[in-house]
């Protein structure tokens, strides 16, 4: 199972994005692969908000409902105990710009055992997991 995280979305419904045709590339080789797929709520919610603001409304709301319909998507919900535990990870890594939805992604990855993450943010890295490449 791998993770994906916010970067990877954009690039599936945003021509404009920097990785827009590497990250097409990479998920037509997950779909080829059959990979399941994992992500957050709050990774849905942080995709649709830069969706909204990078390529419109519209488009923004495509994606959500995309996403959230998903076949091989494992949709990871945060509870009290994940959110307690990102903010220690965000502490842990108190000298590094790492956002609380980054840090609630570590804890909810932890807690569902996975370890590779599709994303094109390195802070995954930094924090001790694979990247998709």
């Amino acid at each position: 199972m791998i993770f994906v995280d916010t970067g990877a979305w954009v690039t599936q419904f945003s021509r404009r994005d920097q990785y827009h045709k590497r990250g097409a590339q990479f998920f037509t080789r997950l779909h080829d692969e059959r990979i399941q797929l994992a992500t957050s709520t709050p990774v849905l919610y942080e995709t649709v908000t830069f969706l909204t603001r990078q390529v419109g409304a519209a488009t923004a709301i495509r994606a959500g409902r995309q996403i959230s319909g998903w076949k091989s998507l494992r949709l990871l919900r945060p509870d009290a105990s994940d959110e307690i535990k990102a903010l220690a990870i965000m502490e842990k890594f108190s000298d590094h710009p790492i956002g609380f939805v980054d840090c609630l992604s570590f804890a909810l990855m932890h807690r569902s055992r996975i370890s590779t993450a599709f994303t094109f943010d390195r802070h995954f890295e930094l924090a001790g997991f694979l990247l998709f490449t």
